[in-house]
């Protein structure tokens, strides 16, 4: 870093150190004298309009000049320009050099009266004054009131001017309009005081000024519903104020507390007409706040409450006839006797003491009835007991019993007289006949009744089980002892009516039909069945010698029926599979059983090398055979290695043909891979690859 104050140049070498070389390069900078720039100094004028700036600088030329504010100047871009307003401004000149170094200067104009010229309004309420301020202390003033201080004090509207001379002998004009504008005019009216009237509006006109009343409302109009002092406040746009007061009374009317009255002619009602304190005429010209009516008909009432307000009101007596009832004597009757009840003619309404309102209550049980008979205000009541002695009670009940049982029947009613229709006289009578029995009951109190019932003779069920039965074991016998509408019981405590026996033994069984009881029994007897095969899975190569398995069915002295249509009691089955036998033994029970034959070969394959495709049926297709082989493909091949042919599977051999023709005969080379597994399948061995030959012989 280098800092000078004269024009320089430096130079700067670079040295390689290593290998000796260097590189230099030089620059030459140039400091060029200070710039100064003068204005006039800040000065203060009368008026600035047509005054002109001038600059003294030392930058020499080219260089630019640019004023601020531009607008206040006939040009910014000149050494003296002239000012086009008359008002106070500083102004600022910069001067640029064509490097862009720059110098700045200000200078501030006052103009002694800035803004002096426009007129004053200023504004009061009638009956206030306003001080009107001519400003610029110092100064000698001169007022068109002739008066010569810098503020005076008016109180009418109009035009005041007062010419201002500050100690440069500069002069201006300053006026003031001044202007006293009326009060609003508010009458809230006289106070009132309102009778029966819950709400009042009190308007307070002035809809051009802002109100405020002392409830802090600010609507014109203000609704009242409490009697009180209201008071408002009235605030004109320029905020002259006027204010004013009414008292509002808000006065009950009278309350009508009159109500139509209905009683009974001995009890006459009392008529109040409250309002307390009030003064009272009644139609009946006195003038209590009470009477008492001894007629019916209508009576009014004037009423003045003491705030002077005051209502008529009126209401109905209505003085009722009294009522009279009777239920005469009490009374005794038999249960089923009709009784009638009548208390007599009644103008109003009835309560039984059961709840019934009817003029008369039909009475059929015992109990004491009493009645109140009203007409809405006067009333009767009168009481009567009544006993109803009981009928004798129906104790007869049908029966059925078993054929040759006889049947006692009892008609109850101990201490009573009895007449049955058969002519006997006792309580109870025996029967033995189906037939409908009655008899006629007379209590001691002379209460009768007839009463009857039905004598019934039934049959015993008819059970039959059968004649005792020989069976199978496993085969079940369904014994039923099945009758309509009875319940059963059996020796080994089942309820049903069929039993299902699978085991030796003697069955019997009780079936009853709810009077009489009947019952069976039977034996059973169970014979063995055959025996089942001693092996049901036979494991066995059938392609080895003897080509077949032995399966002994046992059952000595039975008879066989095999699935391969043999009878003997041993079979030679050749095929894998299953084989059934029937085998029914001296009892002539059988059985159904199988026995399974699983092929267990050794792992092999064998490719033959010959085969004669002539189409005698032998020998006409080369394939493979073996056992247990898990995959398997092979290609012929002509001399040329051309794929003759492809198989994947050991049942599709080759034909001898190639392409549809027959192939010549001709030895032909075979390629084939395989792989063996286990005779049970639980383990597959290695994949080979074999190759050989076959000849084609014709």
């Amino acid at each position: 870093t280098a800092t000078q104050t004269d024009t320089k140049t430096f130079k700067c070498t670079v040295i390689d150190t290593p290998s000796g070389c260097s590189m230099s390069n030089a620059v030459t900078i140039d400091v060029n004298p200070a710039y100064a720039a003068h204005l006039q100094n800040d000065t203060t004028v009368c008026t600035a309009l047509g005054m002109q700036l001038a600059v003294q600088h030392n930058v020499a030329a080219p260089y630019q000049i640019a004023w601020t504010p531009a607008a206040n100047l006939n040009a910014a871009n000149i050494a003296s320009p002239t000012i086009l307003v008359d008002s106070t401004a500083t102004y600022v000149v910069t001067i640029t050099d064509p490097s862009g170094c720059t110098v700045t200067d200000s200078t501030t104009i006052a103009v002694a009266f800035d803004n002096l010229i426009a007129p004053q309004t200023v504004n009061a309420c009638e009956g206030g004054s306003l001080m009107l301020d001519a400003g610029y202390p110092g100064s000698t003033y001169d007022w068109t009131t002739n008066e010569q201080t810098q503020a005076i004090s008016v109180s009418q509207s109009g035009t005041y001017t007062a010419t201002i001379t500050d100690a440069d002998q500069c002069q201006a004009v300053k006026t003031f309009n001044a202007v006293f504008n009326p009060l609003p005019v508010v009458d809230l009216g006289p106070d009132l005081s309102l009778c029966g009237d819950t709400t009042h509006a009190i308007d307070a006109g002035n809809a051009a000024n802002t109100v405020v009343w002392n409830t802090g409302a600010t609507m014109h109009q203000l609704n009242v519903d409490t009697t009180g002092t209201y008071s408002i406040t009235v605030t004109t746009p320029f905020g002259c104020i006027s204010k004013d007061t009414v008292h509002v009374s808000l006065d009950s009317l009278p309350v009508d507390q009159l109500q139509d009255l209905t009683t009974c002619v001995d009890s006459p009602p009392v008529l109040n007409a409250g309002n307390l304190g009030s003064t009272f005429q009644w139609s009946t010209s006195e003038t209590t706040q009470s009477i008492t009516p001894l007629a019916s008909g209508a009576y009014s009432v004037t009423v003045t409450t003491p705030a002077n307000c005051y209502a008529t009101f009126s209401a109905q007596v209505a003085l009722m006839p009294l009522v009279s009832v009777s239920l005469g004597s009490d009374t005794a009757l038999c249960a089923g006797q009709a009784l009638i009840l009548d208390p007599g003619s009644i103008a109003g309404t009835i309560n039984w003491s059961t709840g019934a309102t009817t003029p008369t209550l039909s009475v059929i049980g015992s109990g004491t009835y009493s009645v109140l008979a009203t007409n809405g205000f006067c009333s009767d009541a009168d009481t009567i007991v009544v006993v109803f002695h009981p009928l004798p009670v129906d104790q007869l009940a049908d029966q059925t019993s078993c054929i040759d049982t006889p049947v006692q029947i009892d008609a109850g009613n101990a201490g009573s007289n009895f007449a049955w229709s058969n002519g006997a006289n006792s309580q109870s009578i025996t029967v033995d006949q189906t037939g409908t029995y009655s008899v006629t009951v007379t209590t001691v109190e002379g209460c009768s009744a007839e009463f009857s019932a039905d004598a019934s003779f039934v049959d015993p069920p008819m059970v039959d089980l059968g004649p005792d039965t020989v069976l199978c074991e496993g085969e079940v016998l369904d014994l039923n002892a099945e009758v309509p509408g009875c319940t059963y019981l059996w020796n080994n405590g089942s309820i049903t009516s069929q039993l299902m026996v699978a085991q030796p033994g003697l069955y019997s069984v009780s079936v009853a039909n709810g009077y009489c009881t009947a019952a069976d029994s039977v034996h059973v007897l169970f014979n063995p069945v055959p025996s089942h095969l001693a092996t049901h899975q036979y494991f066995s190569c059938l392609d080895d010698l003897p080509h077949y398995v032995m399966v002994d069915a046992g059952n000595p002295g039975g008879t066989y029926h095999w699935s391969n249509g043999e009878n003997a009691p041993i079979t030679h089955v050749s095929d894998y599979g299953i084989t059934t036998v029937n085998i029914t033994n001296v009892f002539g029970c059988s059985l159904l059983d199988s026995a399974t034959v699983v092929e267990s070969c050794q792992p092999t394959i064998f490719i033959p090398n010959t085969f004669t495709p002539n189409g005698d049926g032998r020998n006409d297709v080369w394939l493979p055979v073996g056992n247990n082989v898990a995959s398997y493909e092979v290609y012929v091949f002509d001399r040329w290695g051309g794929v003759i042919f492809h198989s994947i599977n050991m049942d599709e051999g080759w034909d001898g043909t190639i392409n549809g023709n027959p192939a010549p005969n001709d030895v032909y080379v075979w390629k084939a891979t395989y792989s063996l597994q286990d005779p049970d399948a639980s383990k597959v061995q290695f994949e080979q690859t074999t190759m050989g030959h076959v000849q084609v012989l014709r």
